[in-house]
């Protein structure tokens, strides 16, 4: 984990956070600021300081989101709880042998305002207090943060993120963390976006890996991580239909498993959405059936192609002979 120091010129933060704004005020997610050229060329500016941060061998792997948090919103909050950004089944193996370099992370910077304890920046539990950040979480056992917080004193290690516009903090994909809430103040929203970093652990989403993808994959891209992340923000069944058919539009673009979590996805929060359309019910079952193998029956949430929950840990499901029958899988909430 670090910080970095400025990688944008200030021009282009104030014209990313206007743009990021200006959604989030007209009803839009923020991270539709993608499909402007000068979001690629912030991200081309940031692979190069990560590259720099001895991350070697580690390439954008495009899982990009952006946020607009309302520091005077103090009972919700966009940001994200407490969560790894990713749970692979062999945890060890997610770290380089030679060197213990971890072979994901995530850039998450702070646009034209500060990120602070005010208005809202990352808290993290250290790996050094957290058990399960090497040898991995028991699916069977405590949610990883009461380990890691097993006791009164331990909550004192818990550890605030701020940082300055324009800087960027750098974590592994192992790391717990999550957005706090703003405190309530009149005061400057925190506008952030972030992106992952990867080796072969996690093929990039576009299988070219451009600098600067067409527009027409650009929406393609961010219509996938709407649906991908379609817990963050519910939707309607109309707009899950029309963000699947921008998908649709470009999917030939995308690597094949990026394909498969974004049609899996798709399906989970169709079945979610409580609508008299039928429409998004209607694509959730063709995708079933054109993705057969790929799918679970009970249509558990998947990150990397493991079910669990907001840490990605495997949870047990009733038996067959409860009363009720419901699948209590717990749903993944990747949040970052």
């Amino acid at each position: 984990m670090g910080v970095s120091e400025r990688v944008y010129a200030n021009a282009a933060l104030v014209s990313l956070a206007r743009r990021a704004k200006a959604l989030a005020e007209r009803g839009f997610d923020p991270t539709w600021i993608a499909v402007w050229d000068d979001f690629w060329d912030a991200l081309k500016a940031l692979g190069a300081r990560v590259r720099d941060r001895a991350f070697t061998g580690l390439v954008m792997n495009y899982d990009v989101l952006a946020w607009v948090v309302d520091p005077t919103t103090d009972e919700k909050t966009s940001a994200f709880g407490p969560h790894r950004d990713r749970q692979p089944e062999d945890t060890k193996g997610s770290f380089r042998g030679e060197d213990g370099q971890a072979r994901y992370v995530t850039a998450w910077v702070p646009l034209f305002h500060d990120a602070t304890t005010r208005n809202s920046c990352l808290y993290c539990v250290p790996r050094e207090c957290d058990p399960g950040y090497f040898e991995g979480d028991d699916d069977d056992g405590d949610d990883p943060m009461r380990v890691a917080l097993s006791s009164k004193e331990k909550y004192q290690h818990v550890t605030a993120l701020p940082v300055k516009a324009g800087e960027c903090v750098l974590f592994t994909h192992r790391l717990i963390h999550w957005g706090s809430v703003g405190q309530g103040e009149e005061g400057e929203p925190r506008v952030n976006f972030s992106v992952g970093f990867s080796d072969d652990f996690e093929p990039p989403y576009l299988k070219d890996s451009p600098e600067y993808p067409t527009h027409e994959e650009r929406v393609a891209l961010v219509a996938g991580q709407l649906i991908c992340y379609h817990e963050r923000f519910p939707s309607s069944a109309k707009d899950l239909s029309t963000l699947k058919k921008l998908f649709d539009a470009a999917k030939g673009s995308f690597d094949p498993n990026y394909v498969k979590k974004v049609t899996k996805e798709f399906a989970s929060a169709a079945f979610e959405v409580e609508s008299d359309e039928d429409d998004a019910i209607d694509d959730a079952l063709d995708a079933m059936i054109e993705n057969v193998d790929d799918f679970d029956d009970d249509f558990d949430s998947f990150e990397d192609g493991v079910p669990g929950d907001e840490f990605g840990r495997a949870e047990a499901s009733q038996s067959d002979d409860d009363d009720d029958g419901k699948d209590t899988v717990a749903k993944r909430r990747r949040e970052s």
